[in-house]
């Protein structure tokens, strides 16, 4: 595969894989994975939704090259949604939103074959969140009701179903094509399987660059009737989500990843700041679901993928 291409590294993200743009002797350019570990599996689950219509990047080709597994992607003109949503306008932004809600709807359908217990699962995981945050010995505003609310609502998660993840959606995975529509990257590499409604932890990151995009999100994927059972899930597992974000980038020695971390703790405790089980970036739209299918108006510029 090496001598195919010309390699531009892209460097942006905290993965141990290498990225790159990948142009070949006609021009072409694709999007190329480098890796240590051998994770055909998941390239294949990739190419599997692909041909199921889920808006992925069509997987192209793998091999092992010396030491390293390599695959290859299609090229996506765009850029990700977490650098390029605020060129837009509310109603485009919720517009995307919509999109990728019906995306994950999909992925959540397909028929699980994990034997997961997700209350097990969980709760040891939030335990040992806590307990590795605790010995940060960081302090900041909302840090006790981000955990005292995990701790008091570990029941919620008791007989949740378990299907596929990404793992890892947030407007950061998302790209953001110029053609106005929406394609997933970057699924975790083992891809998850969990509680579907988990999925939406990352929301924490796209509420806190676009709420519309996440209004957007949330709305679609419940065709608008969203029950109150997701609201008191959202607020455990945004609260988790946001503790554990902190704690992975402990290792990483990154301070002001982990700083930027703290700060998306601070805002999601406000959010919760009052009591409530909604958080306050949600505000019921006043688009009917059924309308949002017209498509917007989008920026004519050229982006690139950047993740």
């Amino acid at each position: 595969m090496l001598e195919r291409f010309t390699l531009q590294e892209i460097k942006q993200g905290f993965s141990p894989d290498k990225k790159y743009i990948a142009t070949d002797k006609q021009g072409q350019k694709f999007f190329l994975r480098v890796e240590k570990n051998e994770n055909r599996e998941l390239f294949d689950f990739q190419a599997d939704l692909f041909e199921r219509g889920i808006k992925v990047a069509k997987p192209l080709g793998f091999e092992r090259v010396g030491d390293e597994f390599w695959s290859l992607y299609e090229w996506i003109d765009g850029d990700t949604g977490n650098n390029c949503l605020g060129n837009y306008e509310a109603d485009t932004q919720y517009h995307l939103g919509f999109l990728l809600g019906q995306e994950i709807k999909k992925l959540h359908s397909l028929p699980s074959k994990s034997e997961m217990v997700w209350c097990d699962f969980f709760q040891k995981s939030a335990l040992e969140v806590i307990e590795k945050f605790e010995a940060m010995n960081l302090d900041f505003a909302g840090k006790d009701l981000l955990i005292a609310t995990i701790r008091e609502n570990l029941q919620l998660v008791k007989d949740r179903p378990v299907t596929y993840l990404h793992g890892d959606l947030s407007d950061g995975n998302v790209m953001v094509t110029t053609a106005g529509d929406i394609k997933i990257i970057d699924f975790i590499d083992d891809f998850g399987y969990g509680d579907p409604w988990k999925e939406f932890s990352k929301i924490i990151n796209t509420a806190h660059n676009s709420t519309h995009f996440a209004m957007g999100q949330v709305d679609s994927y419940f065709d608008g009737q969203i029950p109150d059972e997701f609201w008191a899930l959202l607020k455990l597992y945004s609260c988790y989500q946001g503790l554990e974000a902190v704690v992975w980038s402990a290792p990483l020695k990154h301070e002001s990843l982990t700083n930027w971390l703290v700060m998306i703790c601070e805002k999601v405790a406000a959010w919760y700041s009052d009591g409530t089980e909604i958080p306050t970036w949600y505000q019921p739209s006043h688009r009917q679901v059924q309308q949002v299918a017209k498509r917007p108006t989008f920026l004519s510029v050229s982006m690139e993928r950047g993740s």
